[in-house]
């Protein structure tokens, strides 16, 4: 008969045994083809790349905190606390201090600048409605202003930005402290939902 006779006859022989043989090796195939793939992931992952353009119709401003340097009244300081004391760090403020007579709410209120001892106009897209403005008292700092815009921008330029117009009289010192940050403002630019700590103090703009 020879050999392909004979193998022939056994395939003939139980036809359903060699139909499950044949599945049992297409099965090998595709596992042994899946874990290929698999492995090969792992070891040269792919990288994809999804580029879209979203356009913006608005423009969000940010937050301006301003501080005046010097931040304290000396002279106020110093009538309240009988004492010399252009700044409440210093130890001669509070050796001769009325704690019975003045309230620190009162020393440290009339003791700093008002709103209108530090803007001469401000304004956002040419309107002062369109700030929020509120102030925050802070130990070193004195009393800060933080202008929130209440509108968002559909452009950006001189004559839609910010417009601030700020006061500064320094008057002549009673006192041999020197200013070590010089006279003028602290200025810091950050996100409107953020509230000024004072704590950021290395990254302030002297202006």
């Amino acid at each position: 008969m020879g050999y392909w006779g004979e193998l022939r006859a056994w395939l003939l022989r139980d036809p359903a045994k060699l139909i499950r043989y044949l599945v049992l090796f297409v099965c090998c195939i595709v596992v042994i083809v899946q874990l290929y793939e698999c492995f090969s992931k792992l070891s040269n992952p792919p990288i994809s790349t999804h580029s879209y353009y979203n356009v913006n119709e608005t423009i969000e401003m940010p937050a301006i905190t301003i501080c005046r340097e010097p931040p304290y009244k000396e002279e106020v300081l110093t009538n309240l606390s009988n004492g010399n004391c252009p700044h409440p760090k210093f130890a001669t403020c509070w050796m001769n201090y009325p704690y019975g007579e003045v309230p620190l709410d009162e020393f440290f209120m009339n003791g700093t600048f008002q709103l209108d001892e530090t803007f001469y106009s401000y304004g956002l897209n040419g309107e002062p409605s369109n700030v929020d403005i509120d102030s925050s008292l802070h130990f070193y700092m004195g009393r800060c202003y933080t202008l929130r815009p209440k509108m968002a921008m559909k452009r950006v330029s001189k004559q839609v930005g910010y417009s601030l117009i700020l006061e500064h009289n320094l008057v002549q010192t009673t006192s041999s402290v020197d200013l070590i940050s010089g006279a003028g403002w602290h200025i810091f630019i950050h996100d409107k939902r953020e509230n000024f700590t004072g704590k950021n103090s290395p990254e302030l703009i002297n202006q």
